[in-house]
């Protein structure tokens, strides 16, 4: 019995280490800090339910409150669970979980240009980034548009117009 106890608790330690590496608790509060390093850590050393389930925990306050820095470190630390290797060279055990993985580095590329919009005060709605239909496609039309707009106040044609072109590409 000592020996069970003392490792059912351990690993509910390791999951509250988890989450705090996550900058959340189980009560949902958040700080403004993620440790990465010993988030990836304590993830691929946990069961993987209970890695999943404390990870995706992680991502709706961060969307909730638009912190767009917060939910890119949140789905790089996602897709590098999926992606990397121990110093071994073995991959860590989330490898086959491809649509997560390709979800996290979607979430990656959203966030980034989130963090754009956002910082040339274009008025968007994240969700029309992973809809496919001419609504979508037509709002991302206008994101372009307002960005070229705004950017254009505060930097030079030459880089708006590269800035532009890169959103376009990506979501063209």
């Amino acid at each position: 019995p000592l020996l069970v106890t003392a490792e059912s608790t351990l690993k509910k330690n390791e999951s509250v280490l988890a989450e705090r590496s996550l900058g959340g608790t189980e009560s949902g509060i958040t700080s403004g800090n993620i440790d990465s390093q010993l988030a990836t850590l304590f993830l691929v050393h946990l069961p993987k339910e209970a890695a999943f389930k404390i990870y995706q925990a992680a991502l709706p306050s961060a969307m909730g409150r638009r912190d767009f820095n917060r939910i890119l470190t949140l789905a790089s630390i996602g897709a590098y669970c999926g992606i990397g290797t121990y110093s071994s060279g073995k991959t860590l055990p989330w490898n086959k979980q491809r649509r997560f993985i390709e979800q996290c580095k979607e979430l990656c590329r959203n966030s980034k240009w989130w963090g754009v919009l956002s910082r040339h005060a274009v008025s968007f709605d994240p969700s029309i980034f992973t809809a496919s239909n001419d609504s979508a496609n037509e709002n991302l039309e206008k994101y372009c548009r307002d960005l070229i707009w705004n950017a254009a106040t505060s930097l030079d044609v030459e880089i708006v117009m590269r800035l532009s072109s890169k959103f376009a590409h990506a979501y063209g």
